[in-house]
């Protein structure tokens, strides 16, 4: 009974290392590296911000603020880099950006004007850059923007200095 169960254990033992050395051989070949999407030190120089997102077509787009302080949205289309409207085109100038896409891979930026320093929100519509709401949508001071959606519905959190700094999130409907 010994010399069965010592040659089920063999037969087991031997099927796992065969097991781990045909996946070691199709492993072999296929490790991951990091490559560079176009060329490296795309477009105009940019700030301290910027944010990605990865479109419904798995492309990556790009939002960042550039040393104007002005908004520039970028998608890689699989062979280059192409700006999603102008260059440049917040309104006002800003120091932050957040990005979001929306069902239809319209981005959304959300940012902060440095002019009054409240939250804004912009959507790439398919023709242009349109402001959602009223330019400056927080009541007071904001600070620490995000954007996020629901149902296409874009939602922002802030820190509210209108509020003590406290927490304050908005939906546009």
């Amino acid at each position: 009974m010994k010399s069965v169960v010592h040659s089920s254990l063999f037969l087991i033992l031997s099927l796992v290392i065969l097991s781990c050395a045909v996946d070691n051989t199709i492993d072999q070949g296929t490790v991951p590296e990091w490559k560079i999407l176009g060329s490296a030190g795309q477009g105009a120089s940019i700030g301290n911000y910027l944010d990605l997102a990865v479109d419904l077509n798995d492309y990556p787009v790009v939002a960042y603020v550039d040393l104007a302080h002005k908004i520039s949205v970028k998608r890689w289309d699989g062979t280059q880099w192409v700006f999603i409207g102008s260059p440049a085109f917040s309104p006002v100038t800003t120091d932050t950006v957040d990005l979001a896409l929306n069902s239809l891979n319209q981005p959304l930026v959300a940012f902060i004007s440095n002019d009054n320093r409240k939250a804004m929100v912009m959507q790439w519509d398919g023709n242009s850059w349109v402001t959602l709401g009223e330019g400056g949508i927080s009541k007071g001071t904001a600070k620490l923007i995000h954007i996020a959606l629901k149902t296409d519905k874009p939602i922002i959190a802030f820190k509210d200095l209108s509020h003590e700094g406290k927490l304050t999130v908005m939906i546009y409907e």
